[in-house]
Order: structure tokens, then C-alpha cells, then sequence
């Protein structure tokens, strides 16, 4: 009996569950099935790999920050391409004006093909009959230019623009409208005041020589990204020089083409390569116009004239030593042309006495200031 109930027992002992198997097994089989039933058919428990800390998590992060540098610098690269192409743009209207005052595109057609309005006034445009025509057809594509020019200032700008691209923005609308101008100007061939007596191949190769030496000049210094605002778009305004404030880019070409090359590369390219071989009423009354404008708008050109005072007075007097050449040539003696050149000369005289030069003191190309002028080159 001992034996068969202790075999009795000890199966019953072996046999039997522990105590609470049975609830914990009936909680497992619950929550198996509330998970089930929240997660819907087809469900399958995800991967602890793929939880927050899990390597498929910071792998799938990694691949997103990845992506989002890849976008941002394609938008830096396309940003960057967009601000390049501007500027380009900008340098090749201010370029193109100097070749057009010149007509270069009229004596050398093969480079007047890559310029704005083909280098020259009129090249597919009829002259005027007379001065009445002449007025109509350009006093509204020049005032298209003057007013947004002088009146959508860079500080006007920054309203819609904002303070980073203002500057850019106003250089390019003012090469938008000066680019309209030159290529839909109408030209009074006739009378002719003046013809250089230059031979034309001498003539030639000076005006596109110092036009190469001047763009050079004036891309090559770094200023001149921050004078259009192409640093200031890139987010590098404070880096490297500025240009004087108040400088408007013609009179910055000059400036970079006395730094570079002295006075000698200064008058030839101002006094002498950007005449026209032939110059006409029409060239006199726009070139009139344009200097007294220039003079009146621009206190740093009216600055770097004080600057300059001796080799500005050259350019003048080797101007009008070619006036007396061509006298010696013309029918009537040119003493017409010369007298309108004296009117024009004085009269621009009193335009830069009277609109608040710089009283002789002189611009710093490094940092914009006012200094005591340096003693004038002989």
C-alpha cells in the first residue's frame, strides 16, 4: 500500500501543473489576441531592429540626411549658377555700352556679333531724317532707363527683395533697360561734326585693346562683385574691398583702368578708343546728355574727377587736338564743331563745379574713404 500510494502520489506530483500555469497562460493568450485583433489580419510584429536605437532605424536616418544634403547642395550649386549667369549678364551690357559708344561693332562686325545692340547704334535700325525724329523715336526708351535707374535705388529695392539681393537686382534691371536702349536706339547719321584723323586700322586696334584691358581691369578686381552685388547675393558682402559708396559701374571701369594701368591706359581709354571714328550730331547730342546726367547722378564720379583733375583736363585737350587735326581736313574748316566743342566742354565744366564735387579729395579704392588727394602725376 505505502508503495502503491507513494507511486500514486509521485505520479500525481509529476503530472500535475504548477500553481498559477493556468491564468498566466490564459493572460498570454489574451494578449495575443488583442494584439492580433488591434493590428488586423496579415500582421506581422516588426523587427526590434527596426525600433528607435535599432540599426535599421539609424540606417534609414543616415539615408535621410544624406538625401537632404544632396538637395541643399544642388540648390546651393543651382543658386550659385543663377547669381554667376546674373552677373555675367550685368559685366556684359557695361562692356557692351563702352563698345557701343565707340561703334565698334560698326568698324569690326565680327566682334559687334557678341555684343549688346550689335556694338554700335543703329546697326539694323534706319537713321533719322532729322533731330525732331531723332528725339521721338529715343527720349522714351532713354527715360525707360533714367527713371527705374535713379529711382529703384538699391535701399528701395531691399522692399522687395530683401537686403542680400537688392544691390544685384537693381544692377540688373538698370542692364535690362540700358540693354533695351542700346539695341532699339534710333542714330542721327547726318551731319557729321567730326572724323578722327586716325588711320582705321591704328583706330581699331586701339579702341579693342583697351576695351579687352579694360574688362579685365574691371572683373579682375573684387570690388567690382561687390559694386553690382554679386557678393552680397552669395552672402560675401563683408569680404574683400568695396568700391566707394555712391559709385556708379561706368565710372568704375575707369577706376579700375587707372589702378591697374596708371594715367597713360586711363586717357587712352576714356580720351581717345571710345570716339567714334566718325562723330555725328546724333553722337554729340547723346554723349551730352549722358555726361551731364553722369555728372548731376554720381557723386563718385564727381569724386574721382577731383581726383583726377590733370588727367581728366588731358583727355580734353587730346580731344581737342584731334578736333584741330580734322580742321585742317574739313571743307568748311570745322570751325562750327569746334565751337560746339568748347560749349560742351565748359558747359560740363560748370555742371561738375556746380554739382557738388568732391572739392579735392579723393576716393581709396580699398575701403571706400576720403582721403587728401595724392600729388598729380607729371
Amino acid at each position: 500500500m505505502n508503495d502503491t500510494n507513494g507511486g500514486f502520489r509521485g505520479r500525481s506530483a509529476r503530472s500535475a501543473k504548477p500553481r498559477g500555469a493556468a491564468p498566466i497562460k490564459a493572460r498570454a493568450d489574451h494578449a495575443r489576441g488583442v494584439e492580433a485583433t488591434a493590428s488586423g489580419p496579415g500582421h506581422v510584429p516588426s523587427d526590434d531592429a527596426s525600433q528607435p536605437g535599432g540599426p535599421a532605424h539609424d540606417a534609414s536616418r543616415s539615408d535621410k540626411r544624406s538625401l537632404a544634403g544632396l538637395v541643399n547642395g544642388l540648390k546651393t550649386l543651382l543658386h550659385h549658377f543663377a547669381v554667376g549667369m546674373i552677373s555675367f549678364y550685368i559685366v556684359w551690357v557695361l562692356v557692351g555700352t563702352c563698345a557701343w559708344v565707340s561703334h565698334l561693332g560698326s568698324r569690326m562686325p565680327h566682334v559687334g556679333a557678341f555684343l549688346p545692340g550689335y556694338g554700335a547704334p543703329g546697326f539694323k535700325i534706319s537713321s533719322a531724317a532729322g533731330i525732331i525724329e531723332f528725339l521721338i523715336a529715343n527720349v522714351p526708351i532713354a527715360g525707360a532707363f533714367v527713371a527705374p535707374h535713379s529711382i529703384l535705388l538699391p535701399h528701395r529695392m531691399r522692399r522687395w527683395v530683401g537686403s542680400r539681393y537688392a544691390r544685384l537686382a537693381y544692377s540688373l534691371h538698370s542692364a535690362l533697360t540700358l540693354h533695351f536702349l542700346l539695341s532699339n536706339f534710333t542714330p542721327l547719321a547726318a551731319p557729321v561734326v567730326m572724323e578722327l584723323p586716325i588711320p582705321k586700322l591704328w583706330h581699331n586696334i586701339l579702341s579693342f585693346s583697351c576695351l579687352v584691358y579694360a574688362t579685365l581691369s574691371f572683373v579682375a578686381h573684387d570690388a567690382t562683385w561687390q559694386l553690382i552685388g554679386t557678393r552680397d547675393a552669395l552672402g560675401r558682402g563683408m569680404i574683400g574691398r568695396r568700391a566707394p559708396p555712391k559709385m556708379d559701374a561706368i565710372t568704375w571701369m575707369g577706376m579700375t583702368v587707372w589702378e591697374r594701368g596708371g594715367g597713360l591706359a586711363f586717357v587712352l581709354f576714356t580720351g581717345l578708343s571710345i570716339l567714334p571714328a566718325e562723330l555725328t550730331l546724333g553722337d554729340v547730342m547723346t554723349r551730352s546728355c549722358a555726361a551731364v546726367y553722369l555728372r548731376l547722378r554720381s557723386k563718385g564720379f564727381r569724386d574721382w574727377v577731383a581726383m583726377i583733375e590733370s588727367a581728366h583736363l588731358l583727355t580734353w585737350g587730346l580731344r581737342a587736338l584731334l578736333m584741330v587735326g580734322w580742321m585742317q581736313t574739313a571743307k568748311d574748316g570745322g570751325w562750327i564743331s569746334l565751337a560746339g566743342g568748347v560749349a560742351l566742354a565748359l558747359l560740363l565744366r560748370v555742371v561738375e563745379a556746380s554739382g557738388g564735387g568732391g572739392g579735392g579729395r579723393c576716393l581709396d579704392t580699398a575701403s571706400g574713404s576720403v582721403t587728401p588727394p595724392p600729388t598729380p602725376p607729371e
